[in-house]
């Protein structure tokens, strides 16, 4: 219901940072207005499962992404998805276009599905581990401006 979504609603904008009230404030109206999109259930999902990874990783440091380590078509088509929005979501988020930055992310979502389903993120190779884990931080560094996703409730 209403209530229960507003306990995740709060959470998760104030996890990503609440140093200015009106913005913080948007930012959950605009979250609370999306929540009720049926498309906003699945990348929710898919971003939660990105900070998950993440959290998971024990002494990862994110790093700069190697190209050329890339092996599966999905990790070039992830970094190209990631590219094409980033610098306008980071706009829209810096200047107060909440559901326009969020409208965004939703582009990565069919990269970001092909990505989980053909990749292996926790590979055994050190190297590729660590470009995998690496492309997945700058995907959360755009939707973690936003809203820590991992606190909306399911």
């Amino acid at each position: 219901g209403a209530a229960q979504r507003e306990v995740g609603v709060a959470p998760a904008v104030l996890g990503a940072g609440a140093d200015r009230v009106p913005d913080a404030f948007d930012r959950a109206a605009a979250l609370d207005l999306w929540r009720k999109k049926p498309e906003f259930e699945a990348i929710a999902l898919s971003f939660k499962r990105v900070v998950n990874i993440l959290r998971r990783a024990e002494g990862f440091t994110p790093g700069a992404v190697r190209e050329e380590r890339f092996v599966e078509p999905a990790e070039p088509a992830l970094l190209s998805a990631y590219r094409a929005i980033a610098d306008a979501v980071a706009q829209d988020f810096a200047q107060g276009r909440h559901a326009a930055g969020l409208a965004r992310l939703l582009e990565l979502k069919p990269a970001l599905d092909r990505f989980f389903d053909d990749v292996l993120v926790m590979e055994e190779d050190p190297a590729r581990r660590e470009d995998r884990l690496s492309l997945l931080a700058q995907v959360a560094g755009l939707f973690e401006r936003f809203a820590d996703f991992s606190k909306l409730s399911d």
